[in-house]
């Protein structure tokens, strides 16, 4: 059995404002709030799951920043960009390069909406579609067995940013 973490971004530059300054979307980076509460939010994880083996993250900036306070948070956790994480891949594609990390443990995954609640809904039901909405940093915990299939997670837990920085306070 392993433990999938699934973690969206933190708050990043607004997309209109982006537009404005000519920053194309895979380079929007977090914002000073984002960071900030990324790393309430980390802290928080901290009390709540082991750490993890890896961190995978999607390519996107303001994902690949959210895994590195994340890895920090923890100690150092690796972190590797995949474009299994990146808007639009396919379940599956994720789904095998996770499973190649070694049994057990917890394995972190960052990326974006929609594609993290629908990937989350796939795990659940095999059926690629969202159960949920995880808001900017928040997080859920899927149980998956080390050989299973698509329809075989389980949700642990399910928090919104706010119950996370709470938990940082703890």
């Amino acid at each position: 059995m392993r433990e999938f973490l699934i973690v969206r971004h933190g708050i990043a530059l607004n997309r209109l404002i982006a537009a404005e300054q000519h920053v194309r979307d895979e380079r929007r980076e977090l914002i000073e709030k984002g960071r900030q509460r990324m790393q309430q939010i980390a802290r928080g994880l901290r009390h709540t799951i082991d750490s993890p083996q890896v961190i995978l993250t999607s390519p996107l900036l303001r994902a690949a920043q959210t895994a590195d306070i994340l890895a920090q948070a923890f100690g150092q956790v690796p972190v590797h960009e995949t474009d299994a994480l990146a808007p639009g891949a396919l379940p599956e594609q994720l789904l095998a390069q996770s499973l190649g990390y070694r049994d057990g443990g917890v394995i972190a995954l960052v990326g974006h909406e929609p594609g993290l609640s629908e990937w989350v809904g796939w795990l659940l039901t095999g059926s690629p579609r969202s159960l949920m909405v995880l808001k900017k940093g928040g997080a859920c915990l899927v149980d998956f067995p080390d050989h299973g299939r698509a329809g075989e997670g389980v949700l642990r837990w399910h928090m919104a940013p706010r119950q996370m920085r709470m938990l940082a306070k703890c």
